[in-house]
C-alpha cells in the first residue's frame, strides 16, 4: 500500500440494506483500500519498481550485490565497479518502436434492430416512389432526377445497395476520430506500450471534463483493482481505482463543495510536504513537494431499476428501462406483450424492478494522510457515477471507466515481458564486472635477468636498448642460462576470455526469453549468417511479441468501444461542443440526435502500418486504380499523400456510383435518341406511302377519266349511228 498507516476497514458496507449516503461511500473506499495490504499486491509494486529501475540503467539496487560481491568476508572492498550492460533498455525500445510504426484503424457498427429497421423503411420508402414515378408518364422522370430510384423495383434496390449510407454510424465514427484526435491517442499509444513492456498491463482513464470527454494514461503502479479478478481485461473485477498527488488549487477547482475546515487542512498538509516524507511507502513511491495523495475509487453496487414492454418506432415489442434520465419512455408507453414467454418476466404485470449493476465511485482523502480537526476523512466527492458505460442490449452490465489489459495475468499476479530478464541481467551485470576487475589488475609480460649475468661493460642501461632493438642480448651466465634468464605475464589470461564467452552465453538467453534477438534489432553479426537463419530468428521473434501487441489492440479498442457509447451521451449534453469538428477537409458537423441515444454501437479494430507507409502504399494504389480507368483524376488529387486504403476504397466505389448512374442516364438518352429516329423513320416511311397512294390515286382518276371519255366517244358513235 503507498501509505503504511491506512489499515482501512475489516468488512464491507451492506449493499443491500446500508443507506446509500456520503457514509457509505467513505466506508466502502476504506474498504477497498484494505486490499492494498495484500502480498500479491505490493510484489506487483516492487516488481514494477525493479523494472523500472532495470531500464533506467540503475540495476545494482539488491543487497545481496552490493554486500556479497563488491566486497569479501572482512568488508573490505573487492576492488570491482558497477558495471551495467543495460539490455532491458533496447528490450522495451524495441517494443515502443514497433508500437509506434503500428496505426490502429478502428470502425464503428450499429448492432441494433434500429439500424435493420431504418435502412429497410428507407428502402420500402424508395420503391413506393418508384412505383409511383412509373405509373406517372407526366411527373416520373422528374421524380427520378429528385430521388434516387429506376424504373423498375430491382433496379431501384440497385441502386439502393450502391448508395446507402447509414448517417448514425457516420457521426460516431466521426466522433471517434475527433476524440482520438483531441486525446493525442498516438502519444498515449507510446506510453502503454513502455508500461506494457515493463509492468505488464496498460491502462487508460476516461473521464469527462468541461464538456469533453478526456483520456489519460494511469500508472500501473498507481492502480487499484480486484485481485479475485480472472480476465485479463480485468472487466470482472468487482471494485477498481488509483490515486494520484493533485495540487490544492486543482482540488479546490475540481470540488467545489468541499468546507473551509477541509480546506484549511489540505493547506497544512502542502506547507510542509518534507514533514510527510516519511509516511511514503518504501517500494518506488515518493510525495512530490506540494501534492496531496487523492484515492478514486469505484466499485460495482446494486441497484434497482423499473423495466417494462414498449411499442418502439418501428412497431416492435422492446423490453427496457422505464422512468429513468436514460430512457423516453414511461408508464404510459407500457403495454403487455402478447408472447407467452414475456410473461415469465412480468409475472402478468407490465412493468417489474429489477437488480442492476450500479458503479458508484467515491474521491476522497484519507484521515491516515490528511485529517481535518474531527479526525475524519476528506470526502471530495462520491455518488453514481454519472457516465457509466453501459450496453442496452444488456441494461445491467456496467462498465468501470478503466480500460486496461494485462500481457500476461493469472490468479492476480500480474508477468511483464521483462520480469524474466531481470536475473539474467544481474548474472551478466556480475559477470562483466569479474571480467573488468581482471583486466584492471592485468599488467605487462616481460623478461626477468639476474643481475649476476649482467655484462659490467653495458650494464643494464646496453641490455635494456638491446632488448629495445631486438638485438642479440650477451651476458655472462657461465653456462647457465636457463635458470639465470626468465618471463613474467601479468595479461588477462583465458580465464578473462572465458567470462567473456559466458557473458554472450547470457546475452543469447535473455533475447530468447524476450524475443528480441539480434536480428530484430539489426545486429546479428557473422558475414556466414545465412538469410534463412535470420528471417527465422525474426519470425520466432515476432510471435513471442505478438501477445504485446495484441494486449495494446484491445486497450484501443476498449476506449474506442466507451467513446462510442459513453461519449455520444456526454457531446449530446453539450451541444456547443459538437458544433463544428476540424477534419482533414475542413469543417465536419456532427450531429447527436435523440434517436442515436438509444442504438448501440460496435467498435472493430484491426491493426495497421504506420501512417506514412499506408499513405505511400495508398499512392501505389492511386496510380494503378487512375491507370486502369477505376479512379477519376479529382478524387486521386484528394487521396494522393493523404488517404489510406480504406480511404481510396470508398472513393473508388464512388466512383463506380457515379459511373454507374452516368452510363444509366447515357443509356436513357440513347434509347431516347432512338425512339426519336424510329419516329422520324416511321414518319419518313408513311410519308413516303402517302405520297405513293397519292400516285395511284391520281392514276386511278386518270384511268377513270380515260375510261369514261372512252364510254362518251362510244356513246357518241352509236347515237351517231342511229342518226343515220
Amino acid at each position: 500500500m503507498p501509505y503504511s498507516t491506512i489499515t482501512g476497514v475489516v468488512s464491507r458496507p451492506n449493499r443491500l440494506k446500508d443507506e446509500k449516503n456520503e457514509e457509505y461511500h467513505r466506508k466502502y473506499a476504506q474498504w477497498i483500500l484494505g486490499s492494498l495490504n495484500s502480498s500479491t499486491h505490493q510484489s506487483f509494486i516492487t516488481k514494477s519498481a525493479i523494472n523500472w529501475a532495470f531500464y533506467k540503467g540503475n540495476q545494482w539496487i539488491f543487497q545481496e550485490d552490493l554486500n556479497a560481491f563488491l566486497m569479501d568476508e572482512s568488508g573490505d572492498e573487492r576492488n570491482r565497479i558497477k558495471f551495467v550492460e543495460n539490455l532491458i533498455r533496447p528490450m522495451v525500445e524495441q517494443y515502443v518502436g514497433n508500437a509506434i510504426r503500428q496505426s490502429f484503424d478502428m470502425q464503428a457498427i450499429s448492432i441494433s434492430e434500429f439500424a435493420v429497421n431504418r435502412r429497410e423503411i428507407e428502402l420500402a420508402r424508395l420503391k413506393i416512389l418508384a412505383q409511383t414515378a412509373a405509373q406517372s408518364d407526366v411527373f416520373g422522370e422528374a421524380m427520378r432526377e429528385m430521388f434516387p430510384i429506376g424504373e423498375t423495383e430491382s433496379e431501384t434496390e440497385e441502386i439502393f445497395e450502391n448508395m446507402y449510407n447509414d448517417d448514425f454510424e457516420d457521426a460516431i465514427n466521426h466522433l471517434i476520430k475527433y476524440v482520438m484526435e483531441f486525446n493525442d491517442f498516438e502519444d498515449k499509444k507510446v506510453i502503454l506500450a513502455k508500461h506494457l513492456a515493463l509492468d505488464g498491463i496498460g491502462i487508460l482513464y476516461g473521464s469527462e471534463y468541461n464538456g469533453e470527454y478526456l483520456w489519460e494514461v494511469q500508472d500501473p503502479r498507481y492502480f487499484i483493482f480486484d485481485r479475485s479478478a480472472q480476465r485479463p481485461d480485468l472487466r470482472d473485477s468487482e471494485y477498481m481505482g488509483r490515486y494520484h498527488h493533485m495540487i490544492p488549487s486543482n482540488i479546490y477547482e475540481k470540488f467545489q463543495n468541499i468546507n473551509s475546515e477541509a480546506r484549511e487542512a489540505i493547506e497544512d498538509f502542502t506547507k510542509d510536504a518534507d514533514k510527510h516524507a516519511a509516511n511514503v511507502w518504501k517500494y518506488g513511491m515518493f510525495l512530490p513537494s506540494g501534492r496531496v495523495p487523492v484515492y478514486e475509487l469505484y466499485w460495482r453496487d446494486i441497484g434497482q431499476k423499473e423495466f417494462g414492454y414498449v411499442i418502439d418506432e418501428y412497431g416492435y415489442e422492446f423490453f427496457t428501462e422505464i422512468n429513468s434520465e436514460n430512457s423516453k419512455y414511461t408508464d404510459k408507453d407500457l403495454i403487455k406483450p402478447k408472447e407467452k414467454g414475456h410473461d415469465k418476466i412480468l409475472n402478468g404485470k407490465k412493468k417489474k424492478k429489477i437488480f442492476v449493476d450500479v458503479l458508484r465511485y467515491c474521491i476522497y482523502i484519507p484521515s491516515e494522510i490528511v485529517a481535518t480537526k474531527d479526525s475524519d476523512d476528506i470526502v471530495l466527492e462520491s455518488g453514481i457515477f454519472d457516465y457509466s458505460e453501459t450496453n442496452l442490449s444488456d441494461p445491467s452490465g456496467v462498465e468501470f471507466p478503466f480500460k486496461c489489459y494485462c500481457w500476461s495475468y493469472n490468479n492476480g499476479d500480474i508477468l511483464s515481458p521483462v520480469d524474466d530478464a531481470i536475473s539474467p541481467q544481474r548474472y551478466l551485470n556480475r559477470l562483466q564486472s569479474v571480467a573488468e576487475a581482471s583486466v584492471n589488475n592485468s599488467r605487462m609480460s616481460g623478461t626477468v635477468f639476474d643481475k649476476d649475468m649482467i655484462d659490467a661493460q653495458g650494464g643494464e642501461d646496453e641490455l635494456q636498448r638491446n632488448i629495445n632493438l631486438g638485438k642479440p642480448l650477451f651476458v655472462q651466465a657461465k653456462g647457465n642460462l636457463n635458470n639465470s634468464l626468465g618471463s613474467y605475464d601479468f595479461t588477462a589470461g583465458n580465464g578473462t576470455v572465458n567470462l567473456y564467452n559466458i557473458a554472450q552465453n547470457v546475452r543469447q538467453s535473455i533475447q530468447n526469453i524476450t524475443g528480441v534477438n539480434e536480428s530484430m534489432q539489426g545486429t546479428a553479426g557473422g558475414g556466414r549468417r545465412l538469410v534463412g537463419v535470420t528471417q527465422l530468428d525474426i519470425q520466432r521473434g515476432t510471435l513471442i511479441q505478438e501477445p504485446f501487441y495484441y494486449a495494446l489492440s484491445r486497450i484501443i479498442l476498449q476506449a474506442a468501444q466507451s467513446i462510442a457509447t459513453v461519449g455520444k451521451r456526454i457531446y449530446s449534453d453539450n451541444k456547443r461542443k459538437l458544433s463544428i469538428i476540424t477534419g482533414d477537409k475542413g469543417a465536419r458537423n456532427i450531429v447527436i440526435t435523440d434517436d442515436m441515444m438509444i442504438e448501440d454501437f460496435r467498435v472493430f479494430v484491426k491493426r495497421t502500418s504506420s501512417d506514412e507507409e499506408q499513405k505511400q502504399s495508398g499512392n501505389q494504389i492511386l496510380f494503378t486504380l487512375i491507370q486502369a480507368g477505376l479512379l477519376d483524376g479529382k478524387r486521386f488529387a484528394n487521396n494522393f499523400n493523404r488517404g489510406n486504403v480504406d480511404d481510396i476504397a470508398k472513393a473508388m466505389r464512388e466512383f463506380q456510383k457515379e459511373k454507374i448512374e452516368m452510363e444509366r442516364e447515357m443509356a436513357k438518352q440513347q434509347d431516347a435518341i432512338k425512339t426519336q429516329e424510329a419516329e422520324q423513320l416511321a414518319g419518313q416511311a408513311g410519308l413516303e406511302q402517302a405520297m405513293k397512294d397519292e400516285d395511284a390515286q391520281r392514276e386511278e382518276i386518270a384511268k377513270d377519266a380515260d375510261l369514261e371519255r372512252d364510254v362518251t366517244k362510244i356513246r357518241e358513235r352509236e347515237l351517231a349511228k342511229g342518226l343515220r
